[in-house]
């Protein structure tokens, strides 16, 4: 029996996708679960698994074909059931030799290069998650032997030479600490303290082309401003329990269930649960109607170099709040590698984005429509603030809710915000 490789959709907005690079040729063997093919969405790149074990039978769609979600790009199956084996079998030996033919005698595929067999003057054929695991683990793509076909450069390559030569770690920064990824931007919150935050910001004189993901993004931000009317309420949440809690609790959670606790996963959690009491918020606007989602699907902004990615937690009212925190590591991670699964890269409901870090108190987040709401979290900072008669210190934690005063008044939003604000001051009942 056949079986054919469709094209997924990624997100509700997705309407093409386009192929990246083929893991395998024709007919080579797969086994169900290997990774057979990349492929990238408007946003995103995504692995596709193979969905039988057998043989790569045939690839209808080329390396940068663009082709609408849920069209055939491939086939898997047994050999003797393709009418054309015997040219799937010479084509097979083409490529093979091919690829193996870009390969010196005595090497091995995967391998690093000796410093007199680097490649800077040749062309790099390598998939994008190879180059973005390559940046992120530090390993110079132009040492790497690639040993897909026609020689293109695979993330198991470049593990496989991370692995030989432990990549250069980075000098520390001041107290406050230098962030390189969103987990340790989010990780930043529970400091008090500001952070130094790498990112890549210049750009020539002159006139320059937009990437398709950023060119996304702008359509994207400015249908959501046209087609909306967006409102932003600001207040300040009391965390200093959580604060104290995290110091008193933080190393002995970290070592039981092996996750590091963030103001990031407190906030989600309490989000997740307002939102089971504020179903309005947990809403698309449909024009003539309202639909209320009866799942918490929590998308929690990503800051990618190419740019913004909202991955999606789904069913988060189902987990535990240790779940939940672990999830969101877990997400981030896997959409800084390119490894979403389908369910993960699109179809939240209602979207949490952070940008603390980098010292930003209030801001306007604009809704990744067509949810009803989204939560802007910013930088906490200690303050005096009268407890009954007593000048005492507290951390305050701004947030920023922007929501769609179609679907609420000010009055159901402000409950909402609230709600979050008042859970976010017993850490305990969170976790429980």
């Amino acid at each position: 029996m056949t079986t054919e490789i469709i094209m997924p959709k990624l997100g509700m907005g997705m309407e093409n996708g386009t192929v990246v690079a083929w893991h395998k040729a024709v007919g080579d063997s797969v086994v169900t679960g290997e990774t057979l093919v990349e492929i990238r969405s408007e946003k995103i790149d995504y692995e596709v698994e193979a969905p039988d074990s057998g043989v790569l039978l045939e690839i209808r769609v080329p390396e940068e074909g663009v082709v609408p979600y849920g069209t055939a790009i491939g086939v898997v199956g047994q050999l003797e059931e393709s009418t054309s084996s015997a040219n799937i079998a010479i084509d097979a030996g083409e490529m093979t030799t091919k690829s193996t033919g870009e390969l010196d005698r005595g090497m091995t595929a995967g391998a690093s290069l000796p410093a007199e067999g680097r490649r800077d003057n040749l062309p790099l054929k390598s998939s994008p998650l190879a180059r973005r695991m390559a940046q992120s683990l530090g390993v110079d793509l132009h040492t790497v032997r690639g040993s897909g076909p026609g020689g293109r450069i695979t993330k198991e390559d470049v593990e496989r030479v991370a692995a030989q030569v432990a990549p250069p770690q980075p000098e520390r920064g001041d107290a406050a600490g230098e962030v390189t990824d969103t987990a340790t931007l989010a990780e930043s919150l529970m400091t008090g303290n500001a952070v130094s935050v790498p990112y890549e910001s210049s750009m020539k004189s002159g006139l320059q082309p937009l990437s398709p993901m950023r060119s996304v993004i702008a359509t994207r931000m400015m249908k959501s401003l046209t087609d909306s009317a967006q409102l932003t309420l600001t207040a300040k949440a009391d965390v200093t329990e959580i604060v104290e809690f995290q110091w008193k609790y933080g190393q002995q959670i970290q070592e039981h269930h092996g996750v590091k606790l963030t103001l990031l996963d407190f906030v989600c959690r309490a989000v997740v649960l307002a939102l089971k009491n504020h179903s309005g918020m947990n809403s698309f606007w449909r024009e003539t109607q309202l639909q209320i989602n009866s799942n918490v699907n929590l998308g929690v902004a990503v800051s990618l170099s190419e740019g913004l990615v909202v991955p999606v937690i789904p069913s988060a009212e189902e987990l535990s709040f240790m779940e939940l925190a672990k999830f969101i590591k877990s997400v981030a991670q896997r959409t800084r590698e390119g490894r979403l699964s389908g369910q993960e890269a699109g179809g939240s409901t209602f979207t949490v984005t952070n940008l603390g870090a980098y010292g930003v108190e209030f801001f306007t987040p604009i809704l990744n429509t067509p949810e009803t709401g989204i939560l802007g979290i910013g930088f906490a900072q200690d303050e005096p603030i009268y407890v009954g008669e007593t000048l005492a210190r507290r951390t305050l934690l701004p947030l920023s809710l922007t929501f769609d005063h179609r679907v609420l008044d000010g009055t159901a939003a402000a409950a909402f915000l609230a709600e979050v604000r008042q859970s976010l001051g017993d850490p305990v009942a969170l976790i429980l």
